[in-house]
């Protein structure tokens, strides 16, 4: 009974319930990396669709319904 335990310092390896080893932070600080790496590319995204949708509808005197059908008539 004593023996599968789970300790502070990282525990039993044959207990499921022991405490996460350090050797996974570093695997969790990539994958924190790289989601926030996503949502910078999303942000750039967003922003840049934006300003287009601004030109099309503003510049253009466009109702954006008349935008979006005459979008759909070109593809």
């Amino acid at each position: 009974m004593a023996g599968t335990t789970a300790v502070v310092h990282g525990g039993n390896p044959q207990d499921r319930a022991a405490s996460p080893r350090p050797r996974y932070l570093t695997a969790s600080l990539l994958k924190l990396a790289k989601t926030s790496h996503i949502y910078h590319i999303y942000s750039i995204y967003y922003i840049y669709h934006t300003y287009i949708i601004y030109l099309l509808v503003y510049k253009s005197q466009m109702h954006p319904i008349q935008l979006i059908i005459t979008g759909f008539a070109m593809t």
